[in-house]
């Protein structure tokens, strides 16, 4: 047996000693007092042959103060339990670890300078990632990559959007397009939240084919085994080299992969992000028969405190029958 809080274990011996000082100085003067009523010299005469019945209830009371003891210490067992799923399964568990965590990924290089329907690359980029940061869950942690042939900016995920949102404002395109270095930055800071088990995804937004591609691929394995799962933007028309080229970062790493031809399909790709953000969960996923023994802690405190008020209630009526004293 555990204890949640073991120094309350000392709880117990107090409290012995405490009933037992009211019951050997408490039940003179309250018996005799009680038996003056009825006599006059019950005070000199003492409590005679009721001494010996006493040792029964004064049992009663250092078994209910080691009752109380172990209750306040919370105690606890650890047991095994065999957990078995068959055919298709996906648990939902809500973070209570660590925050969970995004990192917004954005290309600033020098095509971003171009323009789309609807505005201009970068100044249509800068308004979807206001839009997400602002739409982003409270409790998620937001980081922010600029990249174009190096790491323009970068900002670990923090609690503070307006941090984040004045440095989407500050971005400015120039450059060329490389995306070992963002992947790397973006991998390295999400690995500590996956210690904690909280959940985390990259959002990767970009216009063109990099000029690393065979170097960038060997970090998507390691996102995949991570689980940290790639959610991809690609800023021009569909079907060309650096649409795939995205979906396949995407189809890599767990995320999905969004196509933009104009600024109206960026903002709504978006939007759909956002309430993916919203909803982030540790998902684990179990296909056929999965099985295994995991530990469980059992509360006992609830226990003992029952078992408390059953000894109270039988040394109030053994008391109260003996002499007439309460307790």
């Amino acid at each position: 047996m555990y204890f949640e809080k073991p120094e309350l274990l000392l709880a117990g011996p107090l409290l012995a000693v405490l009933l037992y000082y009211l019951h050997v100085k408490g039940y003179r003067r309250f018996y005799a007092k009680k038996s003056s009523l009825k006599n006059p010299l019950a005070a000199y005469a003492g409590t005679g042959g009721a001494e010996p019945r006493r040792l029964g209830t004064l049992a009663l009371k250092v078994l209910l103060a080691v009752l109380v003891g172990v209750a306040l210490a919370g105690p606890y067992i650890v047991v095994e339990k065999r957990v078995e799923r068959s055919g298709s399964a996906e648990l939902n568990v809500s973070l209570n670890v660590a925050r969970p965590a995004a990192v917004l990924v954005v290309d600033v290089s020098g095509s971003m300078e171009d323009s789309i329907p609807g505005g201009v690359k970068i100044e249509v980029a800068r308004r979807a990632a206001t839009l997400l940061v602002e739409r982003m869950p409270g409790g998620v942690d937001v980081g922010l990559l600029a990249f174009s042939d190096r790491i323009v900016l970068s900002l670990p995920p923090t609690g503070d959007r307006r941090r984040v949102l004045d440095a989407i404002e500050s971005l400015k395109p120039g450059g060329g397009t490389m995306y070992t270095y963002p992947l790397q930055a973006a991998l390295s800071w999400l690995k500590p939240y996956k210690l904690f088990n909280a959940s985390t995804l990259v959002v990767f937004v970009s216009d063109g084919l990099p000029a690393d591609a065979a170097t960038y691929r060997t970090l998507l394995s390691e996102f995949r085994s991570l689980g940290i799962p790639v959610y991809t933007v690609y800023i021009g028309p569909g079907g060309d080299e650096g649409e795939r080229e995205l979906k396949l970062i995407a189809g890599s790493t767990g995320g999905e992969e969004y196509t933009a031809g104009s600024a109206e399909e960026l903002l709504k790709a978006f939007k759909t992000l956002a309430e993916k953000a919203s909803s982030i969960l540790v998902r684990a996923s179990a296909v056929g028969v999965a099985g295994g023994v995991v530990e469980e802690k059992v509360g006992l405190s609830w226990a003992f405190a029952v078992s408390a008020l059953i000894v109270t209630l039988i040394l109030l009526y053994a008391r109260s029958r003996e002499s007439g004293v309460a307790f």
